[in-house]
Parts: C-alpha cells; structure tokens; sequence
C-alpha cells in the first residue's frame, strides 16, 4: 500500500497523484502490479496494490552481489524478458513510465517481476514528451539535453537494469548532476567483468546507445530467441483493457484542502483475494452476511444448570485475629540549652527563623542594595531609608536592636509590592 500526503501539494501535484491510480487501473497486465483499491482518509490518498513478498529487484541485486557470485545469464534473460513485457504492456496503451529502476521492480512469490510506481508515468498522447523527470542515474541523454523523448527513453532505462544485474552498480557514476550529465551524455559506459555471450554484451551496447535511433524496441527485444526461451508463458500474454477516464482534480482544492469529491476507480481485487478477505460481493457468506442474519440475534446452545456442591461450613470458634506489636514512644526533644520556650521562641523571632510576611524584605537590607522599588524600607549600619531614599528617626539601634514585630509594626504603613 502506498501512502500519498494531499494536504501540502499543489494542484499539478495531486493531479499527479491521482494519474497514478488511474494508470495502474487501466492495465492489466501479469508482469505490471495489481491495482487493488484507492481511497482517501483524513490528508492522505492511499493506493492499494498486490504485495511483492520478496521486495524489489534491487534487493535482489544486493542479495546477489554480497554472495560475490553473478546471475545466471539464462536467470538476466528471464528477468529482462519480464521487464520487457511489462513495459511493453505500458506502451502499447501509449504509457511511459520515465521512472524505471531497481526499486520499482517488484518480485513476486514466485520470482516473477512486476513494475510498479506509475507516478512519474505519462499518457503519450503525442509522439513526444519534454518534461524532465526521473532517477538521474537512469535517465536518458535527451532527457539530460532536455530535449523532446518518446519510448526509446524507457528503453535507455532499460539498458541501465540490465547492466546493473551484470555488474551490481548503475553504467554511470559521479559525485554530483553536472558530472554525471556529463558521462551520461558524452561518455561511454562503465567496463564490467564476467564471461557473457555477444548476443547479451551486443544487446546491452544497443541499449545504451546515445542516438535513440539506434536502440531497439521492446517488441524487437521480446522477439529475441533468447528471450523467448527464458520467458514465462504468462508474461507473454496480452490484456486488451480500455484506459480510463481522467480523473479531474477540482481547482478549487487550494494547498491544504482535502479531496473528498474526488470519483476513484472502483475496488479490483483478484478471486482468490475477495474468497480470503471477503471483499465485496465476491467473498463468501460468511464475510457478507444477509441483512436479516446480521439484525436477528441467533440462541446460544446453554448447558444445564449444574449444583454446586455443597462445601462444609468450619466449626469451632474463630481464632482471633493477631495484634500488632506495640511501639515504643517517641522520645521527647529537650529545648536547647535549656532556656524557657518563651524565650526560645524570642530568640527565634530575633533571627528570622520563622519565615513570616516581609522576611525577603528584611533579607534584603544591606548596606549595598539599594532598590527602592522592592522594600518601602531598608537600614543600613546608621539610618532608615524610606522608598524614596530618605533618612529617618532610628538608626542601627532602633533597628536592629528592636525585635522583628516592632520593626514590622513601623512599616506597616509602607505599601509592599510582591515580585
């Protein structure tokens, strides 16, 4: 299943999204993959297909090269036999894919392959395209030179897979676009070693051609003797299908507008799927019960009541329950230095240990602050300063040798501010 978030693209983008599924309804083909369902939920277009459980042709590459032994080359021919045929199934409905490679070829239970990913496909109505899309390693001269290109650029992408599963790495390797369009345009293709027949080296020379004249079509590589020995019999078969109608995206589907209007083909899944999963009116009766069987409540076969049997009651008294141990108090702590708690409490006080309202305020009064916005008072070792800075009646003695209430009581006229 594939995942397509709508909810940031632009119109073109989600026309883009929406061509897909309509291509991969069109065709019909076994080496092109099953279109199963389409749907949309929340900000995200979901397109179901059949499940490749063996991955994709690069993983199979990559599996072949770390084993450090080469294909078969009768196993090449079938492969691109298969490739070939479902490309050819896309042309022959005027469809470029203009996206092959590794990761869009998908292998199947049996081995066999499937192409996938129609989202950089085109319906060719003319004879050419020009828009430059791709993988650029797979990417044909013309498409470099952005110049106008037909099949024969899918037939270049062709080439680029088949010496790919020769020599485990792409025919052209740079470190960034402008060498790369560079050797793909102007130079040959990297050397590769192994022992291969003219007729696959020779294939592969024509392939990747830079004149599109030259290379060959996929109806003259399906003709091949060699192809035709390695190719399944269901690969050769052909599905006349119609291509469906364009799915019109609305205008007025702004970026972050979701496409709920949307009319998306009709569900698609194969026989022996709808039997599995029950899908549509195809699947059993189990799966699609009648109205009247899902509304009425069927009677549950019920056992007989059975006696419990009777458990025997305990005689005796009961034993009483166990008591917990007694804890010893908690010793009393003796005042310090054995002062009066009066006295103590006093000694408190005098200290600020007690932390009542204005204590930060007191806190505070230094010699070296001077904020008058946060105390409406504060002493230092001579005076007492109001908010504003002026000196008042007391001193060191009045202040700090009165007790805390005394000193609070004098302030108590002062407005505080809290921070």
């Amino acid at each position: 299943m594939k995942e397509v978030n709508i909810k940031q693209l632009n119109h073109r983008e989600r026309e883009e999204a929406v061509n897909e599924i309509r291509l991969l309804a069109s065709v019909e083909h076994p080496n092109i993959i099953t279109y199963c369902e389409a749907f949309l939920e929340r900000d995200s277009l979901y397109i179901v297909t059949d499940f490749a459980s063996k991955g994709d042709l690069h993983k199979l590459i990559k599996k072949q090269k770390a084993r450090k032994t080469q294909f078969p080359e009768e196993q090449v021919w079938t492969l691109l036999g298969q490739i070939c045929a479902g490309v050819g199934a896309l042309h022959a409905g005027k469809v470029l894919h203009r996206d092959l490679k590794p990761k869009n070829i998908f292998v199947q239970r049996d081995g066999g392959l499937q192409i996938g990913d129609l989202g950089c496909s085109k319906l060719n109505k003319k004879n050419f395209a020009k828009t430059q899309v791709g993988t650029p390693y797979y990417m044909s001269p013309e498409i470099w030179m952005k110049r106008p290109y037909n099949d024969k650029s899918d037939v270049w992408a062709i080439g680029c897979l088949l010496f790919e599963m020769i020599a485990f790495h792409p025919p052209f390797l740079a470190d960034d676009m402008n060498a790369l369009s560079h050797k793909i345009r102007n130079c040959p293709p990297a050397r590769f070693s192994g022992r291969w027949s003219a007729n696959l080296t020779g294939l592969l020379t024509r392939l990747l051609s830079k004149d599109p004249a030259r290379r060959p079509t996929v109806a003259e590589i399906l003709a091949m003797p060699q192809v035709q020995a390695q190719l399944p019999d269901k690969s050769k078969e052909q599905v006349a299908k119609p291509m469906l109608k364009t799915i019109h995206v609305p205008r007025h589907m702004g970026r972050g507008a979701r496409m709920n209007g949307l009319q998306l083909p009709a569900k698609q899944y194969p026989a022996a799927d709808k039997e599995n999963a029950g899908v549509g009116n195809a699947g059993p009766a189990a799966h699609n019960p009648p109205a009247t069987a899902r509304c009425e409540p069927t009677a549950r076969p019920t056992a007989p009541p059975t006696a419990r049997p009777a458990q025997a009651r305990p005689t005796g008294r009961p034993t009483a329950r166990p008591t917990a141990r007694p804890q010893a108090p908690l010793p009393r702590v003796p005042r310090a230095h054995g002062a009066p708690r009066a006295q103590q409490q006093q000694g408190y006080q005098q200290h600020g240990q007690y932390r009542h309202q204005g204590y930060g305020q007191q806190r505070k009064a230094n010699p070296g602050y001077a904020h008058p916005g946060y105390a409406p008072r504060y002493n230092d070792a001579a005076n007492i300063y109001d908010r504003n800075g002026r000196a008042q009646a007391g001193g060191a003695g009045a202040g700090a040798g009165a007790g805390y209430g005394q000193q609070r009581a004098r302030n108590a006229h002062a407005p505080r501010r809290r921070y």
